[in-house]
């Protein structure tokens, strides 16, 4: 899965990425989690 970061399109609203995403990993357009399922996909 493809890991989103700072100046990409949120893959949920389509807002782009204003903070790193490393310090935040929340859209602040919508809120939700940018990069949630690559996280859970590498525990695995």
């Amino acid at each position: 899965m493809r890991k989103y970061d700072q100046g990409d399109l949120c893959p949920h609203c389509g807002l782009i990425i204003m903070m790193p995403t490393d310090l935040s990993n929340q859209c602040l357009g919508c809120g939700k989690e940018i990069n949630q399922h690559q996280e859970s996909d590498e525990d695995e």
